[in-house]
Parts: structure tokens; sequence; C-alpha cells
């Protein structure tokens, strides 16, 4: 049976499966159960909106739009999230065995265009400097302009913008 793809908000069971997944890969790092708390909530108060990629209805894949400058992946910078016209990807994350074909590219995309739709018209991203590959997708999909370089966690880390 060849695979169906999907991208959308994640359901309240898609959220969960999503975050069970991510705190059993990281069973000795105790952050991750504080994320999830702190994007559950984020996501109830439609601060950020939890996207999925599922694949014959389970999910594979996640990204989240944070809407506002309220949490604290953004903490309070409105040139990456502000509420009217800047939004922020977070937390794009796929499982290892569907790497490599497009799906991240197209969860972005639908996530890009729920924001240009819902009225913003710059979308914001953060990216490890040495996170080489990562920076290359990323100007692939056209986050070319530097917001700022920063140091967080003792890495630079490099806030990228693209117009919607």
């Amino acid at each position: 049976m060849k695979p169906v793809f999907d991208f959308h908000p994640a359901s309240p069971e898609e959220f969960e499966a999503l975050w069970t997944f991510n705190m059993d890969t990281h069973p000795r790092d105790g952050r991750w159960k504080v994320w999830r708390a702190e994007y559950a909530a984020l996501n109830a108060l439609g601060i950020a909106e939890t996207w999925v990629v599922t694949c014959n209805g389970d999910p594979v894949g996640e990204g989240t739009i944070l809407w506002k400058p309220d949490c604290s992946a953004v903490g309070g910078r409105i040139e990456l999230a502000d509420g009217r016209k800047n939004a922020n990807l977070d937390g794009l994350r796929m499982r290892k065995a569907f790497e490599g074909q497009g799906l991240m590219s197209r969860l972005v995309k639908a996530m890009e265009a729920k924001a240009k739709k819902n009225g913003f018209d710059v979308m914001t991203i953060g990216v490890d400097e040495k996170e080489k590959r990562n920076c290359a997708i990323y100007d692939h999909w056209g986050y070319r302009t530097l917001i700022y370089k920063t140091w967080e966690d003792g890495e630079p880390v490099l806030y990228l913008s693209k117009e919607l």
C-alpha cells in the first residue's frame, strides 16, 4: 500500500502521540516534559498551533507556529512573533525513517499558508549556526534575511525571516 501523507493542525490525540514519542526518545532529559506542558498550554491559549505530518494516519513529523511573543521560545522578542505581522516556526521534527522525502518542506509550506491566511506577512525561524544542513535547508525555503545573531546555551543562533 502506498503511504498517504497529510499535513494539518494536530488534534489533541496527535499532539499527545507526538509528545509521548519526544519524551520516550529523550527519557533522561526532563526538559521535554516541561516543554510538553508549555506547548499544550500555548496551543490551548491560541498563542501557538502545533501541526503534524501523518503517514496513513500515524504522526511522523511536527512543527509549531508561535503566533505571539508570550512563550519561552520567543521570549518576548516581537521581531520573531508579535501576534499581528510576524510569526515564528519552532520545533520542526521528523522521524528518521521519513527524512529526505520532502515532507518537512510540505509541512512548512502548509504552516506558512496558514500564517498568511491569518494575516501574517513574515515568518521567522531560528537555527543553531553550527547546523549547516539546517541552515542550507532554511535558505532553500527562502529564510535568507538575518534578523540577528545571538548566543543561546553557549552556542551562536541565527534568527532568519521570510516574507510570506
